[in-house]
């Protein structure tokens, strides 16, 4: 899939984790940050890195997501998406939900091959003015079985994944990486690289399947970065081995620990010769014990 953007300098909005539910308190603070985004970063294109919405909490998953589009679709800003493990914690619906996203006005989301694991994984490139950006969507699935809610071990790509990202890279483009669960080389450059940008207030969460994805990117040799969500406390940028290992800022009010969690959304700016990016952090989720979920 192609796209084209006559600009210099391509605006990019990571938003991830939204865990939209039915409460209308928890919809209305997500309204205000993707608001704040698109108003202050005025972006050419958006991705939401998984988590869309909290099936568990939703009386129908596809009226929840559903919203969700309809809140993105509505600032007529082309947008992808991936699924991550609460949008479908049943695996029941996985690809109701994807057809939902692919048939909104401005989306840039298509269906994987039934060949493939997962339904989201596809690709993206953006046509700027100078240079063309190779944008990788992987569908990290949910949870391996047999699940135990207290210690859940998390999936991840396998190699019907990789083998289809060999065949479709174009070597001679920029390439980012975009998915929900972390790869496992987050935990080993956490514990192994002090130097960083960001911090990570837990371990991160990363799947239980080594499955070469990264060392395949290494010697694919343009991919430049992933771009995750999955851990709602980090904002670390660590670059391991040659390639930069980034989370996306909560976008969401939903928190699991009882230590505040930074909520707001990522930008990635990239021109011709270079890309940076930077988190914007616009409040924090508080967990209450009693109350729920307050921001």
């Amino acid at each position: 899939m192609q796209h084209t953007i006559k600009k210099d300098v391509l605006t990019i909005v990571q938003f991830t984790d939204f865990h939209w539910d039915s409460g209308e308190n928890n919809q209305a603070k997500i309204r205000d940050v993707v608001a704040t985004a698109y108003t202050n970063e005025k972006p050419d294109y958006v991705v939401i890195t998984g988590d869309l919405i909290y099936s568990q909490w939703c009386s129908s998953k596809e009226k929840s997501m559903q919203e969700v589009i309809d809140l993105v679709d509505s600032f007529a800003v082309p947008w992808s998406a991936v699924l991550g493990n609460h949008d479908d914690d049943e695996r029941d619906r996985h690809q109701e939900l994807l057809a939902l996203m692919r048939n909104a006005q401005h989306s840039l989301v298509d269906m994987g091959s039934e060949k493939i694991k997962g339904a989201s994984n596809f690709r993206v490139v953006l046509e700027a003015k100078r240079f063309s950006l190779q944008c990788f969507f992987f569908d990290t699935g949910g949870y391996l079985l047999p699940y135990h809610p207290d210690h859940p071990k998390y999936d991840g790509v396998d190699d019907s994944q990789l083998k289809w990202m060999q065949e479709n890279n174009d070597k001679s483009l920029r390439t980012f990486v975009f998915q929900h669960i972390p790869c496992q080389e987050y935990l080993y450059a956490h514990n192994e690289i002090k130097e960083r940008i960001g911090e990570n207030l837990e371990a991160p969460c990363v799947s239980h399947l080594q499955s070469g994805q990264f060392e395949l990117c290494k010697k694919e040799g343009n991919v430049e970065a992933f771009f995750c969500g999955h851990d709602h406390n980090n904002t670390s940028e660590i670059k391991y081995q040659g390639i930069n290992l980034i989370y996306g800022i909560n976008s969401g009010t939903f928190q699991y620990q009882e230590n505040p969690a930074p909520v707001g959304y990522r930008v990635i700016k990239v021109s011709k010769d270079k890309w940076k990016t930077y988190p914007q952090i616009i409040a924090q989720s508080i967990r209450h014990a009693e109350s729920g979920i307050d921001m």
